[in-house]
């Protein structure tokens, strides 16, 4: 299950998303994360953005923060 929520502000988009991961069969907890980005178009080749994803471990597993930063450029 999930909910992704998506707008722009001004130049900048930003994007949450919320996964709940259940198992197929059973009453297994798998986790949940929740991922956030950012990003922005410029100079009409480029966009940067930053993105953070935090998931929360379920029954078992590990919790884990990630976070990045890119630069694209489309030819």
């Amino acid at each position: 299950t999930y909910v992704k929520l998506v707008t722009q502000v001004t130049d900048i988009k930003l994007q949450a998303v919320y996964h709940d991961y259940s198992a197929n069969e059973g009453s297994a907890d798998k986790g949940s994360e929740l991922d956030l980005q950012a990003s922005i178009d410029f100079a009409k080749y480029y966009s940067a953005g930053i993105k953070y994803a935090a998931y929360s471990k379920g029954d078992s597993g590990v919790d884990t923060d990630k976070g990045w930063l890119w630069l694209e450029a489309k030819f």
